[in-house]
């Protein structure tokens, strides 16, 4: 018979790891590129870090492709202003995605707590973007 079965507890569970870029090394260099090009007000750098079919998500809708992507980080962005403060950033090695959590400033607005999550393949290229505001509880 098969060893291991019985008791409670979740025994087969699959847990992963949460770990800060501290400590493996870094993320893909997509990552820091995409916060920093987010900073310049970029579009057109944070578009160029996508792969060709490379989307992205704000919660407002998806757009796929660089050239929709580009044309959506316009939209996100709106012009000079923009800043992504960053309070902490995590990778997975295994799923190959990096969520960077902040406060995202749009122009004059109001700043707004902020999930990133990227994930790249393994040319380091964004696959998936997510950005989403944090509503607090």
């Amino acid at each position: 018979p098969k060893g291991g079965g019985g008791g409670g507890g979740g025994g087969g569970a699959l847990k992963r790891k949460r770990v800060s870029f501290d400590e493996t090394g870094g993320a893909p260099p997509c990552v820091d590129a995409f916060v920093k090009a987010f900073n310049g007000g970029g579009a057109e750098a944070m578009a160029s870090l996508f792969a060709p079919a490379g989307s992205l998500d704000n919660g407002s809708g998806i757009a796929v492709g660089k050239e929709a992507v580009l044309k959506k980080l316009g939209e996100v962005l709106g012009g000079a202003g923009a800043r992504f403060a960053v309070s902490s950033r995590h990778y997975s090695p295994s799923t190959l995605t990096a969520a960077i959590e902040g406060r995202v400033t749009l122009g004059k607005g109001a700043a707004k707590d902020t999930v990133a999550l990227l994930t790249s393949d393994a040319q380091g290229l964004i696959t998936k973007a997510k950005l989403y505001a944090v509503e607090h509880l």
